[in-house]
């Protein structure tokens, strides 16, 4: 078998092995931009499967809702933290999430709870009454808190907790429950969120390195930020709620009202995170401030037509909302802070998109204006965040430090290389929504290719340094890739050195450099593919060894046998 053959053979094998519907990746994107696990947290509530973990395992951190014990395995192994919910100011009686709980302080404590024989609304479902107050002026029941969440970190084999509904305010207030007005009755001297301070340092003592992740406690920055891993909002820049409802046939369904996602306005976005900022470096330098966001599924047209000749009407598919999740990450990117955006009740495959994959690096400077857009500059691209409903021109000398060989946009054209020589200003589209025939603002990341990176002048050189970039990007991301790889395409790189130096290789030479090859793709058809990261990186491989091949016949002339 040629090397060529074998090095089909390695590619055929890395495709049929990959696991099935996993993360989508936009086609031919290039394999030496620059990746890293998503330093934010994911959320995702519907029940957690096999094939959704391949994405998840993607973030630092994850809230699941249920998890089976596979994906959790799954998840652990890949260093993957693990953080469940709970419901901070109180709980519901007859869920089985507070039982025990609710057992202890209904049966034998009923006054550490300010609503005693009173239950509250279910925030869910209003119309059920079951929720229960905390106390949180009563060190037994911090205790008793600390005592069963400490078990169920331990049982569930989990990092931390997503603490809800946090401070003073979530307290209810209202009718006939006035739990706010019973605290402050009963400690007249003492401040609720001083006590619920000293209940989450009491959880993180008993538990060393488990995260507290809290929501919306910028409300309570003063007195909890100090305890906090991380903070969380909710719907800042996309949502859900209050967009635009529209009546359309979509493919599968029929006729349908069907709402779009509604984005906030960006000067108002970028006050609050700037806040948020200044909160952070006041109380706790390390706060990791993240966003949760959420969309609905876009409408995107099929290209065909139902109905009547003479009233027909366009066809539409639902997909990922992928201009919502590029603008929420362009915004976020600006101020240097954290997001995830949810589909809220949609399949993951509706919230994969590789742009969270790839490392823009470190910063350089603060976010600027442009003409009518924001950017910032970081070590591999730039963000520009564009806050009009229409398409906005801007030279590109004034968004790039320096000229890079090739520049790409990372949205819908990995592709396409755009040659920064050849241009003299980039168009930053606003977002559109065909259905309801609108246009929002929208965010773009734009990543830098230099020539000196892969143009050595050297063919065979050139193969093997990208090959290697490869195989260290995937190193980067929660994935099995064997070092021992990387070391060989390192001694590859000396010896096809060597190799040229020499003044009259011999064919001897040439076998062993041949073997050696040879040795590394055998290695890498060992390479367990677990998620779609590395299936990628094992088509990107196989086909910079594919050229690496070529590039050797084409210059000696020579055909290796095994």
């Amino acid at each position: 078998m040629n090397v060529c053959n074998l090095i089909m053979t390695g590619v055929l094998w890395l495709g049929s092995h990959c696991l099935a519907a996993a993360v989508p990746m936009v086609e031919n994107m290039p394999d030496f931009l620059p990746v890293a696990r998503n330093r934010s947290a994911a959320f995702y509530y519907p029940p957690v499967g096999d094939e959704d973990v391949k994405w998840f395992s993607n973030f630092k951190v994850f809230v699941p809702g249920r998890l089976e014990p596979s994906a959790n395995e799954f998840l652990n192994r890949y260093g993957v933290k693990l953080v469940f919910y709970d419901w901070a100011t109180g709980f519901y009686d007859h869920n089985a999430e507070y039982a025990a709980v609710a057992a202890e302080i209904l049966n034998h404590h009923p006054d550490w709870v300010l609503n005693p024989g009173n239950p509250g609304p279910n925030h869910m479902a209003p119309e059920r009454l079951e929720a229960y107050y905390y106390d949180m002026a009563v060190p037994e029941l911090r205790q008793l808190r600390i005592d069963l969440l400490s078990e169920k970190l331990r049982a569930k084999q989990y990092n931390g907790v997503f603490f809800d509904c946090t401070g003073f305010g979530s307290v209810w207030e209202t009718g006939k429950w006035l739990c706010r007005s019973e605290f402050e009755r009963r400690h007249p001297d003492l401040d609720y969120d001083d006590e619920a301070r000293k209940f989450y340092r009491g959880l993180a003592a008993a538990n060393p390195g488990c995260i507290i992740f809290l929501n919306q406690s910028y409300h309570q920055a003063e007195k909890i930020y100090s305890v906090a891993d991380y903070d969380l909002t909710e719907s800042l820049m996309v949502t859900q709620h209050d967009g635009p409802v529209v009546e359309v046939f979509v493919e599968g369904e029929g006729v349908v009202k069907s709402r779009e996602t509604n984005y906030r306005p960006v000067a108002e976005i970028i006050s609050h995170c700037e806040n948020f900022n200044r909160l952070r470096a006041q109380y706790n330098p390390e706060l990791v401030i993240t966003h949760l966001n959420y969309m609905c599924p876009f409408l995107e047209p099929t290209g065909e037509k139902t109905g009547s000749e003479l009233m027909p009407q366009a066809v539409y598919r639902r997909t990922m909302d992928r201009q919502a999740i590029h603008f929420a990450q362009a915004v976020t990117a600006l101020v240097g802070q954290q997001q995830y955006t949810n589909g809220d009740g949609t399949p993951h495959l509706f919230q994969a998109d590789p742009v969270y994959l790839l490392d823009l690096g470190e910063p350089s400077g603060e976010y600027r204006r442009v003409g009518q857009c924001l950017v910032r500059n970081f070590a591999n691209g730039f963000v520009v965040v564009n806050p009009e409903h229409s398409a906005v021109n801007l030279p590109l000398r004034e968004l790039l430090p320096a000229r890079p060989d090739r520049l790409y946009k990372i949205y819908d054209a990995f592709n396409e290389a755009m040659l920064p020589d050849e241009l003299e200003t980039l168009t930053i589209p606003a977002g559109y929504y065909p259905a309801s025939r609108r246009h929002t603002p929208s965010g773009r990341l734009f990543f830098f290719v230099c020539s000196d990176r892969f143009a050595s002048g050297d063919r065979v050189a050139d193969e093997l340094a990208f090959a290697r970039t490869v195989l260290e990007n995937s190193r980067k991301l929660p994935a099995d890739v064997p070092e021992e790889a990387v070391r060989r395409l390192e001694q590859l790189l000396d010896s096809w050195s060597a190799l040229r130096q020499a003044a009259t290789p011999s064919a001897g030479a040439y076998r062993a450099f041949a073997d050696a090859l040879i040795k590394v793709y055998r290695q890498l058809e060992a390479w367990p593919v677990t998620y779609a990261w590395q299936r990628e990186g094992g088509r990107a491989l196989g086909r910079a060894a594919d050229r690496l091949a070529e590039a050797i016949a084409e210059r000696f002339g020579v055909e290796w046998q095994v």
